[in-house]
């Protein structure tokens, strides 16, 4: 049987994350203020450098898990 490490989130890790929501509201609003073609690909150039180095944190913080176990 294996057993599993629990680990618990940083509080900066936690602050990061409220950036990210904050930002994505923001975002979001803007969207909806401005529902055309221009708008939306705004708002995809403008989220894509938000979200991609939240989905690297999370597929490191993932990697170094699995390693760990190993």
């Amino acid at each position: 049987m294996e057993s599993y490490k629990e680990r618990h989130v940083t509080w900066l890790e936690n602050f990061y994350d409220l950036i990210v929501a904050i930002i994505v509201f923001q975002l979001s609003r803007e969207l909806v203020q401005n529902v055309t073609v221009y708008g939306f690909l705004s708002f995809v150039a403008l989220l894509i450098p938000v979200i991609w180095p939240e989905s690297n944190k999370a597929i490191d913080t993932t990697a170094v898990e699995k390693c760990s176990l190993i």
